[in-house]
């Protein structure tokens, strides 16, 4: 196995020793600069051409699910898992609150009409707020156009299930006055103490905190950013142009890569609120799974020496690309150098080794996990299967990097999309 390096060529079997290619004169590679310097510690920032992996973190935790429930399970006991039903009491008692306020103040101003549902309005009892989830579970399922179109009554369309279990107007007034949190409460805009999440903090941290102890993940993660699909009226709204759902609300995601289990969410609420710079984002998300040797997944909209120091420092390892113009980067002798298909440059600093591999383009990784060492694979192309060299971190990366992406398609079997404007 053969490594090309600015004009020299590393072979893993010699490694450190250097031998050059043949000479400029005599080979396609004379436009190459040469080395003006030949050993065994070409240094630049810390980096060098030693390939010396140190110790790795192990991993060495029980992982799976860790809820009570088995084969024998019904679909409520995993219903239960996260909505308790403590939870659904304090739902029905915040969704009754904000009832009875805008019924009150339709009163006062005269505008609640005689015949309105309003009146006839007495508030939800705890049975029917598990029967409005029913609904929109049966929703998830069975995908129909309209909202209305749940409760029709003609052939071709028509399911039993909604009608036989409330009318459509109650279940309008219920997903009219849904709330998790009281109004009251929610500290305004440039106030001190304001949060942009009161509106659903409670049952968020209340989930998240019940995904953690659900299940402890393996020992791939993958952290990536996500849109949920919402076109209301929110100031922290976003819009992606490469996602299915352009509009709408970013997440930041901590999956475990073999199951797409969602360990952990955090919500980007905008520019200036707190912890927005990565690593401190990387902290919160992470914090209880850092010093347990897990290996982190990521991007190149996320990853730099920095981070990967970070997670090193924490005995977490990290694989992931990276964007050629982050700091700290052997730009000379890595980013600058000019690849040819299935060449491979790289240099290691310490713990973080950095190599460009390229293929159809030049694909820049840092890894705390691997040597840079290389292996053969088979490709498809349009003139069949064709053998080409890859490195053991991009493999290693292409496969544990789908955890987001595994829980994303999951979630979009079972997606419902009902217009409402309220936040």
């Amino acid at each position: 196995m053969t490594l090309h390096y600015e004009g020299w060529s590393l072979h893993k079997q010699i490694l450190p020793s250097l031998v050059p290619l043949a000479s400029p004169s005599s080979s396609p590679s004379s436009k190459r600069k040469e080395n003006s310097w030949i050993g065994t510690s070409y240094s630049e920032l810390g980096w060098s051409i030693l390939d010396q992996k140190p110790s790795l973190p192990q991993f060495s935790e029980q992982s799976g699910s860790t809820a009570v429930v088995d084969d024998s399970s019904t679909p409520f006991d995993f219903f239960s898992l996260f909505f308790q039903e403590f939870m659904i009491k304090h739902i029905k008692t915040e969704t009754n609150r904000y009832d009875k306020s805008r019924a009150d103040k339709r009163r006062r101003t005269n505008t609640l009409k005689p015949h309105s549902i309003w009146q006839k309005c007495t508030g939800v009892r705890l049975h029917e707020m598990y029967l409005f989830f029913a609904v929109i579970i049966h929703m998830c399922l069975v995908k129909k156009p309209k909202l209305k179109d749940y409760w029709s009554t003609r052939n071709f369309i028509s399911t039993q299930f909604s009608g036989s279990v409330m009318s459509i107007n109650w279940f309008t007034v219920i997903l009219s006055n849904l709330h998790v949190n009281d109004d009251a409460t929610y500290i305004p805009r440039n106030e001190a103490n304001h949060n942009p999440m009161h509106k659903i903090r409670y049952i968020l941290d209340h989930l998240l905190t019940h995904f953690t102890i659900s299940f402890s993940p393996y020992e791939n993660l993958t952290i990536d950013e996500g849109v949920c699909g919402f076109q209301g009226r929110v100031i922290f709204h976003v819009y992606t142009k490469n996602k299915l759902d352009k509009y709408g609300i970013k997440m930041f995601t901590v999956c475990d890569s073999k199951t797409g289990y969602a360990v952990r969410t955090s919500v980007y609420t905008g520019k200036g609120q707190r912890d927005n710079p990565i690593i401190g984002l990387f902290q919160r998300l992470l914090s209880g799974y850092l010093v347990k040797g897990h290996t982190v997944f990521m991007d190149r909209f996320d990853s730099s020496p920095a981070v990967f120091d970070f997670w090193w420092a924490r005995k977490t390892k990290a694989v992931g690309t990276c964007m050629l113009n982050r700091k700290e980067l052997p730009r000379q002798n890595v980013v600058s150098n000019k690849t040819r298909c299935d060449e491979c440059v790289f240099m290691r600093r310490d713990h973080l080794p950095c190599f460009k591999w390229k293929d159809n383009r030049n694909v820049l990784c840092l890894s705390t996990a691997h040597k840079m060492t290389t292996t053969n694979v088979e490709v498809r192309c349009k003139n069949g299967v064709k053998t080409k060299s890859n490195s053991f971190a991009i493999l290693d990366y292409n496969l544990n990097k789908n955890g987001v992406d595994r829980a994303d398609q999951i979630i979009s079997y079972y997606v419902i999309k009902i217009k409402q404007l309220k936040w």
